[in-house]
């Protein structure tokens, strides 16, 4: 049975991702699961689509700030300061703070089309965020909003495919634990947007 969900800035999150926001970040009945999940991180390097990523998203260069200005004023310095200017390899999952807080869901179109290739390094190699949560989920919900939004303005249909793949290979590879998380039918929606965009 699915995780009740709701709503965090006008995106759908799984409860159970909020709540172990407050747990432990790795809980002793699931470090086997995590432990799973990273080793077929690890087998699944030497066909990573990570390099032809990067290719796709060579263009875009280093903006000059990263969050959108329409956002509360406090709120927006800090979350440009938790990324502190810093160029996308030096960018850890942690910067994104936590699920229900944290710069991601307000990256300006510039910014989103200059991280996208680390977002997706990122959840490719099992990174955790603050809480200790896959970011893959992460990247999953943020880009579920799909090629039509705003903040992937940007991106030329190079890109666009490119993301597209990477959903695929989400999906051939990882959908055990997409599954595990609840995140398979926000998974789903994002292949069809992106397929179609």
């Amino acid at each position: 049975m699915k995780a009740e969900r709701r709503r965090v800035r006008d995106r759908q999150v799984p409860k159970a991702s909020v709540r172990s926001q407050l747990a432990a970040p790795v809980a002793s009945n699931g470090e086997g699961r995590h432990q799973r999940h990273n080793a077929l991180m690890n087998q699944e390097e030497m066909s990573s689509p990570i390099p032809r990523i990067y290719s796709a998203f060579g263009d875009f260069r280093q903006p000059s700030r990263y969050i959108v200005d329409d956002l509360y004023e406090p709120e927006r310095i800090e979350y440009e300061e938790m990324l502190g200017g810093k160029p996308r390899e030096a960018i850890e999952a942690g910067d994104f703070g936590l699920v229900s807080w944290g710069p991601l869901g307000f990256l300006v179109p510039e910014a989103a089309a200059y991280l996208l290739p680390r977002l997706m390094e990122l959840a490719e190699v099992g990174s955790r965020d603050r809480s200790g949560d896959l970011f893959l989920m992460r990247f999953i919900n943020y880009i579920s909003l799909g090629p039509s939004s705003e903040e992937f303005s940007l991106l030329g249909s190079q890109q666009r495919l490119a993301v597209a793949e990477y959903l695929d290979h989400v999906a051939l590879h990882h959908m055990a634990v997409v599954q595990e998380e609840c995140w398979d039918d926000v998974l789903k929606k994002a292949i069809q947007l992106w397929s179609c965009g």
